[in-house]
């Protein structure tokens, strides 16, 4: 063990207990809906139970299953049958004939239940941390309404911002050795403890990193091993328990010259300067203390996958090369570099982007020509990609764009980028508090997951004396919600609303919903 003092020091504090509160239970609805969004598809870990056998075990016992779960958080213990992690090795596209070891990628089969008891358990973690604002704004993986692409257009915003005072950017992609393999559990267990994570969440995390078993078959031999960190793929904390980690690294005290945006493990570091030379001594000031924080969480940066970009649209001669390192390393400069699948060059232009996707579209067609030419059978979408570009669309080249959107029935790329950026500013942009659209509740103020209430599914009860019809609409008179109540098949009594003008037909159906419920319930 290549423990340091401080490392020593914080496997000390993560085994301290807490003073922290208890959770509550789980509730049945709680367990039901984590049962059933369990991918039924997957292979079954080393018990051999499938998804689909322990979704219909549920619906036979579910008070019975919801107690073992609830038994597992109160005294705080990961049963060690769901903690053993079945291995298949699969060799890494253009890696066949290497002879490392890390050549291979594994997959981890593991028990259905265990999945159920983690996905119970990161869902509760992840509440606590996401309405006490212990997560970084920078972290866009793993986070709900938010994805990659709100990633990338942090980072381009970032930029955009330095170009637009005169700036230059020193851009840094780490690449992190192992990924999800490096995370150290001791540190994750601080963490948690740090932020007041509720008692029997806390003491079922550390149950969880307990006595954890890799399985390896192989022809008649059979290789058992104890894992001491990492979060094995296919878990469903896996990425939840990575960002715990990775949060501390996003919220290093930096200087408000730099940015950092992470992604899962896709991690870069932005830093802006007057000139080259300013932006390049901010990143090594910062580069010093992410090193400092990988030793102190036992992460490695693999220096020589990690790059470096500069992007200016500055016309001036000047001096164009960073150096910038990581480790005592120098990391390699490049013109341009891939991001979350998109191409950034030195001066955003994004022209090379476009020109790698262009070329990417033109060999999918000319491969989906060459198959309809050879074999039978290819789906109707592969059918109305070669009949639309390679039919429809194949004309002189002295044709207009406009007449062939018009003959293919295909809306203008133009057009279509602007419904797209339109989207995100109304649903994700700096404007959509202004708008009056209705918008996702934030998820500082999302309730409790004992709280969420299931939907009952459709009945036909013939016994029912009862009947409402609920309506919501908008017309060029106004917009309105109504209701009509049946009592044995006889109109009883109606109701009507009217709503301000930018109110939505979502809102008018909700209106109307609400007052049938208020009125069956008098």
């Amino acid at each position: 063990m290549d423990d340091n003092e401080y490392h020593k020091l914080v496997r000390a504090q993560a085994l301290l207990p807490t003073d922290a509160a208890d959770d509550r239970k789980f509730t049945m609805d709680e367990v039901k809906k984590t049962v059933e969004n369990m991918n039924n598809k997957k292979a079954p870990g080393d018990d051999g139970i499938t998804g689909d056998i322990y979704n219909y075990a549920f619906k036979t016992l579910p008070k019975y299953i919801t107690a073992i779960y609830n038994g597992c958080l109160k005294n705080g213990i990961f049963p060690t049958r769901w903690k053993r992690a079945k291995l298949i090795p699969i060799i890494k596209p253009g890696c066949e004939k290497s002879h490392e070891v890390s050549k291979y990628s594994t997959i981890s089969l593991l028990n259905v239940g265990g999945k159920v008891l983690e996905k119970l358990l990161i869902n509760r973690i992840n509440h606590h941390l996401f309405t006490n604002d212990y997560t970084s704004n920078n972290q866009y993986d793993f986070t709900p309404q938010r994805n990659t692409t709100d990633a990338a257009m942090a980072a381009r915003e970032y930029i955009e911002e330095g170009f637009g005072t005169g700036e230059v950017v020193a851009l840094v992609s780490l690449d992190v050795a192992g990924a999800f393999n490096s995370a150290w559990w001791p540190s994750i267990l601080k963490t948690l403890r740090d932020c007041g994570c509720p008692r029997n969440q806390l003491n079922l995390t550390k149950s969880y990193f307990n006595n954890r078993v890799a399985i390896l078959q192989m022809n008649n031999n059979t290789i058992e091993a104890e894992i001491t960190k990492g979060c094995p793929q296919g878990s469903c904390c896996r990425q939840g328990l990575w960002n715990i980690q990775d949060n501390t690294l996003l919220e290093l005290n930096y200087t408000n010259r730099m940015k950092t945006i992470a992604s899962a493990v896709d991690l870069v570091l932005m830093t802006r300067g007057n000139t080259v030379t300013e932006a390049e001594n901010i990143a090594n000031v910062e580069m010093a203390k992410i090193s400092t924080w990988a030793k102190a969480n036992k992460i490695q940066f693999n220096e020589r996958k990690s790059k470096v970009l500069l992007l200016t649209r500055r016309k001036r001669k000047e001096k164009k090369e960073l150096e910038i390192y990581l480790n005592k390393l120098l990391l390699t400069q490049v013109p341009s570099l891939k991001y979350l699948g998109i191409i950034l060059d030195s001066k955003l232009s994004f022209r090379d982007h476009i020109i790698y996707t262009a070329e990417k579209c033109s060999k999918l067609i000319f491969a989906l020509a060459r198959s309809a030419k050879l074999n039978w059978g290819l789906g109707c979408a592969a059918l109305k990609t070669i009949y639309t570009g390679a039919i429809l669309a194949k004309a002189y080249r002295t044709i207009s764009n406009e007449a062939l959107c018009m003959i293919t029935g295909l809306t203008p790329i133009d057009i279509k980028i602007d419904e797209v950026a339109s989207l995100f500013q109304i649903t994700k942009g700096r404007t959509r508090e202004e708008l009056p659209f209705d918008l996702d509740t934030r998820i500082k103020h999302w309730p409790h997951p004992a709280f969420l209430i299931s939907l009952l599914k459709e009945r036909n009860d013939e016994d029912s004396d009862l009947e409402i019809f609920t309506d919501g609409s908008k017309t060029k008179q106004g917009l309105g919600a109504g209701v009509a109540i049946y009592a044995r098949g006889t109109h009883t009594r109606s109701l009507k609303y009217r709503l301000h003008d930018k109110c939505t037909n979502n809102q008018a159906e909700q209106m109307a919903i609400l007052k049938s419920l208020l009125h069956t319930k008098k």
